[in-house]
């Protein structure tokens, strides 16, 4: 029996399969890596004084009725506000393109 020349008819197409899959797994490397890194690249501003301490009143609370009151203090302060709404748009910004790298 001689299985040489039948082996040797399917190593074109094998080695098409090959290479399609090692084009297909840099491709998506490179999209990963280059997502990494814009992720990387976005920063997460730093609070204020004032809304670094209305969050760490919160967070240092020891109840959730104690909680839910520097919360709403730290809502009523409108700086503090608009600090946490930048943090949280550039938290979700950086958690998008973590998404996009995974």
């Amino acid at each position: 029996m001689r299985c040489g020349p039948r082996a040797a008819g399917a190593l074109p197409g094998s080695l098409t399969r090959i290479g399609t899959a090692e084009g297909w797994a840099e491709r998506t490397y490179r999209g990963t890596v280059e997502a990494q890194r814009a992720a990387d690249a976005t920063g997460i501003t730093r609070p204020s004084p004032v809304a670094e301490a209305a969050l760490g009143a919160v967070v240092a609370a020891g109840t959730e009725q104690v909680r839910g009151e520097a919360w709403r203090a730290a809502q009523a302060d409108k700086p503090v506000v608009a600090m946490c709404h930048v943090m949280r748009r550039a938290r979700r910004a950086m958690t998008a393109l973590d998404h996009r790298a995974a």
